[in-house]
């Protein structure tokens, strides 16, 4: 099974679901791996992370995150207009927090556990990339 899902059928608004509470590196990398296809279109798009199923990730997986930001920094920058989790855990949430500590996300994430302001937030960043069109 897929750590994580990559729904592109509204693309520029892609849907990741993560299917697995507690992956592995690997599966993990190929998340990473989703994402930087994604940044290969060269066109604004926005991510909406259903984060509810995740779990504890352990700090070989926060420290991939941070270096795909860090190495992915300008086309992440360029082309992810936004991020919206959905989360249902505080701890979950924090632990996100967390991570955006050691290495900031380029670009503006947001993270709620509340699905009107999920939809709200997307439709905000939906706006912001035809504006820019």
């Amino acid at each position: 099974m897929e750590y994580a899902t990559f729904d592109e059928s509204d693309f520029p608004i892609v849907r990741v679901t993560f299917n697995i509470k507690n992956p592995t590196l690997d599966q993990f990398k190929q998340f990473i791996d989703g994402q930087k296809k994604l940044l290969s279109y060269l066109k604004p798009f926005v991510l909406i992370m259903d984060a509810r199923n995740v779990g504890f990730l352990s700090s070989e997986i926060r420290i991939e995150q941070g270096t795909f930001f860090k190495n992915d920094r300008e086309r992440l920058n360029k082309y992810c207009i936004g991020a919206v989790l959905w989360v249902s855990s505080p701890i979950v949430s924090m632990m996100i927090k967390g991570m955006m500590l050691i290495e900031k996300p380029p670009n503006e994430t947001f993270i709620t556990s509340n699905i009107d302001e999920v939809n709200r937030k997307v439709e905000e960043l939906r706006f912001q990339i035809m504006k820019s069109a």
